[in-house]
C-alpha cells in the first residue's frame, strides 16, 4: 500500500515471480503401487512443471487405462486370441478389453499431451516430414 508521501519500494512495485514447481506432480493418495509406478514413469519423463494439479484426474484415468491394457495383454499372451468352450471357438474377451484400453490411452494421451504428436505444432510436423532421415532437406526442395 502506498501513502501520499512515500514511493512504493521495489518489492511492492515488482512482486517476486512465482516459479513453476520444482518437483513432479505426485501420484494421488490411495493409488495402488503398480499405478504409482506407471504414474511416476509418465510424470518423470517430462519437466517438473509440465503437469499441474488440475491434470490429476486425466492422468489418473490414463494410468487406469494403462494398467487395464497391460492386464488384458497378459491374458491374451496366456490364453491366446481365441478360446474354446463346449466346442465353440470365440474371441478372447481380453482382446476387446485391450482394444478399448488402447483407444482410451490414445485419447487421454492426446488430451494430457503425453503423446508426442499432441505436443507438436502442425507446421513443425510438416517440416519434419519433409526432411530426409538424416535431417537434411531433399535436393528438389531447394
Amino acid at each position: 500500500m502506498t501513502t501520499p508521501d512515500r514511493e512504493p519500494d521495489a518489492a511492492t512495485r515488482n512482486p517476486p515471480l512465482t516459479l513453476a514447481p520444482s518437483r513432479p506432480l505426485p501420484p494421488p493418495r490411495g493409488m495402488r503401487p503398480e499405478g504409482r509406478k506407471v504414474w511416476r514413469a509418465i510424470v518423470g519423463s517430462f519437466p517438473a512443471s509440465f503437469f499441474r494439479p488440475s491434470d490429476e484426474p486425466l492422468l489418473t484415468a490414463y494410468v487406469a487405462a494403462a494398467l487395464t491394457h497391460a492386464e488384458a495383454a497378459k491374458a491374451i499372451a496366456r490364453d491366446g486370441l481365441f478360446m474354446t468352450h463346449n466346442g465353440q471357438v470365440y474371441a478372447n474377451p481380453a482382446v476387446a478389453v485391450a482394444r478399448q484400453a488402447a483407444m482410451t490411452l490414445a485419447t487421454l494421451g492426446t488430451k494430457a499431451r503425453i503423446n508426442p504428436s499432441s505436443r507438436m505444432r502442425s507446421e513443425d510436423a510438416h517440416a519434419l516430414a519433409r526432411r530426409t532421415p538424416n535431417g537434411t532437406r531433399r535436393p528438389w526442395e531447394g
